[in-house]
């Protein structure tokens, strides 16, 4: 009755999609019964129906439920079918029945006619007729008489319709019974068997099935295809008098689904953790049974038949073995994990500058991705053709050529070109993906690359301004630009008179810029005061006064540039906030950008104002990814469009994995734009892993008690009580592992002590205390800034020269009983293990 009833609504088009079924508990589970002669139930326990033996059904607990859709709707959805609702009839007995509790031969017989009426087709086309089958000596013959006196209205042929009945397989579901008729019919219909009627060794004699046209058997047999499609009917009939019958019919034949090519994004999403991680094991699980499966036809029903909830997984792969893996190991590189909080948040671009390049930068992209490979292209034809072949030749050389490549590209005038194409490029490769910046920021060069996307500069006018800077560049001979690990303040205190503060990249991390002996000299004396240091990989110098001479020839270059008002926010280098559209479109700006300090943390700063942004570092490595990363505000997530040339990832799985990690942000992708799933069909994958909790009250088990039951005086305690839960220890006591060990020193005792028990039992053991600056106070002894994520490097870079890198690490900086303050706290207690791991993270994966 209820997909009769939801059937019609959908004919009706009150609806576009129905769930139908019923359900039935029996309370108390598992009690049993008392026969009485006379009535349905069996008195062994066992239906039989249609049988010889036939005397009773058995009463018991299910539910059963069937997705309906208009088929025409289906079919353009490109759903899994497993059966066509080809008519639905229901009456109901009235007064014209033997007993209350007995069914009637008319009523039922005319629901049957009605129904094969709808369907348009002929009885004789009817090959499977699931009964209601109770097993009862009253109810069986006479729902044989209901079926045989319908058909025969149309037709005297006898035995070419199989019977069966659910119910001595799985009992008497009661008002569940018809829809688990419903589905084993479509399950027997898919898999093209008729199915064998349990408990059955003969046939009823009370039953006239020879001059009848069905036959019963206890055994399966193939179900042969005819002239028509496969078709059956399925009967429920109600205490009470109601009948319900549909005529159902095999699914259409679909047609082909294309081949799974290249990679596929699959995305995963729950309402907890917990059932986030269940579902990725029970889609490993499936993937790994069925390692056939059409693996773009499993993204498509993931991305378009499941509703989007907070917690959000990823994964990018070109098998279901891959996926498997992937999805059951868990490798935070290739398996992109996210929580989506409240409104979607923004994305900003993030574009690196000079000394990101690496040959081989975006390869793989420009062989599998057209949009990127347009665009690169587009690049090219914009350039002179000499350059245009060198920097195709440096970007994509050949593997003996690499080293010698790496040389070339560091050369500013062919470097900034490169790195501004592939930024270029990989920028409008995520907005044809669905993913536009709400806002832009670069560093240096970068900034050219979101004026270009905010449209301020031409791609042609910006390629020549980026070349003729790099040409300028490279005209300032013997300079070099330097990483110091200090602010601003401890920096331009320390600066001397000839070198320039080129950036202020974060709050402890600063850029200078000058002639190479100058750099030279105040690297030393840093090096004396153990302050970290880091060479740049670029020939010449920006952002110092060496480029002084050039600056009217590079205001000349502007001569011929349209300059125009952004259409898309960005932050300026200049100013560290938005940048104004009347500096913008005026040379003067761009002058002071060749010459002046970045100030890229001021401009993080602003950015992050608003903390519900995505940073997405759009160009080669992850430079800007670890600047953000550093920063007091953070943002909701940072992610790297490239991986950094030393990971062991393909370009295009980061890329992918990337687009990945932004959608578990919360940011809506529009999935069509990747794939456009034309021809795309959703099949059957894991349903949603639901958080069962049990419920049910056991017989005999106390569940309250006279003391619970009184009423508090207070009416601040009548809603909840303070409680404590015992759980158990996660980790038993064990073994000690061995070292090297690595103890982060608190200074208060704690750290002392491990590391001294440690070196009684035999261990090697390496302290490290809090300082302002990374220096070895002793052989075995160090200092670091918890605030410095680069000190963390050294760390374990002097470690493994001295073949110390630790099997075992106790941070303890964090086990304080004081903080000088806020600052003081989250250093330790927050921005240290991080930076700890990030720098773990960097080491060679083989290292335990």
């Amino acid at each position: 009755m209820a997909i009769h009833l939801a059937a019609q609504a959908l004919l009706n088009g009150e609806c576009d999609m129905a769930l139908a079924g019923g359900v039935t508990i029996e309370v108390p589970h598992g009690q049993g019964y008392l026969y009485r002669e006379g009535e349905i139930l069996a008195p062994d326990g066992i239906c039989r129906a249609f049988d010889a033996k036939s005397n009773g059904t058995v009463l018991t607990s299910g539910v059963g439920v069937v997705v309906l859709r208009r088929l025409s709707d289906a079919l353009a959805s490109g759903d899994h079918i497993h059966a066509v609702i080809k008519a639905s009839a229901v009456n109901n007995d009235g007064g014209n029945k033997v007993s209350y509790l007995a069914p009637s031969v008319d009523g039922h017989a005319a629901v049957v006619s009605e129904a094969l009426s709808l369907a348009g087709v002929p009885a004789d086309s009817i090959q499977y007729i699931e009964a209601h089958g109770t097993g009862t000596a009253i109810g069986d013959p006479i729902e044989v008489a209901a079926l045989t006196q319908a058909f025969r209205q149309e037709t005297d042929r006898t035995g070419f319709a199989r019977l069966g009945s659910i119910k001595p397989t799985i009992g008497h579901l009661d008002t569940a019974a018809g829809v688990a008729s419903v589905i084993k019919t479509a399950r027997a219909l898919t898999e093209k068997v008729l199915p064998p009627l349990s408990n059955f060794s003969a046939p009823n004699p009370l039953i006239a099935f020879a001059e009848s046209p069905f036959e019963v058997s206890g055994e399966a047999a193939p179900w042969p295809m005819g002239d028509a499609p496969r078709r059956a009917g399925v009967s429920s009939l109600g205490v009470g008098g109601t009948n319900a019958h549909l005529i159902l019919e095999e699914a259409p034949d679909s047609k082909p689904s294309p081949p799974s090519e290249g990679r596929q994004v699959l995305v995963l999403s729950a309402k907890s953790p917990a059932a986030l991680d269940r579902a990725g094991a029970a889609l490993a699980k499936h993937l790994a049974a069925h390692p056939e499966i059409n693996l773009a036809d499993a993204a498509f029903t993931l991305r378009e038949g499941r509703a989007e909830f907070p917690h959000r997984r990823a994964v990018v792969a070109q098998s279901a073995i891959e996926a498997s893996t992937l999805l059951r190991d868990g490798d935070p590189k290739r398996v992109a994990s996210g929580q989506s909080k409240g409104d979607a948040p923004s994305v900003v671009f993030m574009f690196p500058g000079g000394g990101a390049q690496h040959p081989n930068m975006g390869k793989q992209l420009y062989k599998e991705e057209p949009v990127y490979r347009a665009e690169l292209d587009r690049c090219f034809g914009l350039l002179d053709p000499r350059l245009s072949q060198t920097i195709r030749g440096l970007l994509f050389p050949n593997d003996e050529c690499y080293e010698a490549a790496a040389e070339r590209l560091s050369m500013p005038s062919v470097q900034l070109p490169a790195i501004f194409m592939t930024e270029y490029a990989l920028a409008r490769l995520w907005m044809s993906w669905g993913i536009h910046p709400a806002a832009m920021t670069g560093h240096s060069l970068g900034e050219y690359t979101a004026a270009c996307l905010a449209g301020v500069l031409s791609l042609g006018d910006a390629l020549n301004i980026v070349r003729l800077r790099g040409c300028l560049m490279e005209r300032v001979r013997d300079a070099a630009m330097m990483t110091v690990g200090l602010s601003e303040a401890e920096l331009t205190a320390r600066m001397p008179v000839d070198l320039s503060l080129a950036a202020v990249n974060g709050p402890g991390l600063c850029v200078v810029s000058g002639a190479s002996e100058a750099i030279d000299r105040f690297e030393s004396a840093l090096l004396a005061d153990e302050i970290a240091t880091r060479r740049l990989k670029i020939t010449g110098a920006v952002h110092c006064d060496l480029l002084d001479p050039y600056l009217e020839e590079f205001a000349a270059g502007f001569e011929t540039v349209r300059l125009s008002p952004p259409q898309i926010a960005y932050i300026s280098n200049v100013t560290g906030t938005w940048v104004r559209p009347e500096d913008a479109c005026d040379p003067a700006y761009w002058v002071r950008h060749l010459r002046h300090t970045v100030r890229f943390a001021d401009g993080l700063a602003e950015l992050l104002k608003d903390p519900n942004r995505v940073l997405v570092e759009v160009g080669p490595g992850n430079t800007l990814t670890a600047l953000a990363r550093q920063q007091r505000a953070q943002p909701a997530a940072v992610i790297s469009s490239l991986p950094h040339p030393q990971e062991q990832v393909s370009a295009a799985d980061h890329m992918l994995t990337s687009l990945g990690r932004v959608w578990t942000t919360g940011v809506k992708v529009d999935w069509s734009l990747l794939d456009p799933g034309i021809g795309r069909r959703r099949i059957s994958l894991p349903a949603y892993q639901f958080e069962r909790e049990h419920h049910w009250i056991e017989p005999g088990r106390k569940t309250s008690s006279a003391s619970s039951l009184e009423k508090l005086p207070d009416i601040e305690s009548w809603y909840w009580r303070p409680a404590w839960k015992s759980v158990p220890l996660a980790v038993a006591p064990g073994p000690l592992p061995s070292g090297p060990w690595l103890i982060f020193d608190d200074g208060e005792g704690v750290g002392g002590s491990l590391a001294s028990d440690l070196r009684g039992r035999g261990e090697v053991v390496v302290s490290v205390a809090s300082g302002t600056q990374f220096r070895r106070i002793e052989p075995d002894r160090f200092a670091l800034n918890p605030a410095v994520p680069e000190q963390y490097v050294q760390l374990f870079n002097s470690l493994a020269e001295d073949g110390l890198l630790p099997r075992q690490a106790c941070y303890l900086w964090a086990a304080r009983n004081a903080f000088s303050g806020v600052e003081d706290a989250q250093d330790r207690a927050f921005f240290g293990p991080i930076h700890l791991a990030q720098a773990v993270g960097q080491l060679d994966a083989s290292t335990p």
